[in-house]
């Protein structure tokens, strides 16, 4: 959600910008996720498939944190 919220503000491009200095193959990952969820949600015209990308992206880190 809280990446969600920075791309909302900032757009992709400047998120990808943030996330590099911190870890580049991580910032891609999310930036795949979430643009897949952003295709899907075009296609079928419903939010739900953006939401359930970046839900599932929230459920990796969190996993990863335990």
């Amino acid at each position: 959600m809280v990446i969600a919220l920075l791309v909302s503000q900032y757009g992709s491009e400047r998120l990808l910008i943030a996330l590099t200095g911190v870890n580049e193959p991580l910032s891609r990952f999310v930036l795949t996720t979430m643009e897949g969820g952003v295709m899907q949600a075009r296609t079928h015209r419903d939010l739900g498939p953006f939401d359930d990308g970046v839900a599932m992206l929230r459920d990796y880190f969190n996993r990863l944190q335990r």
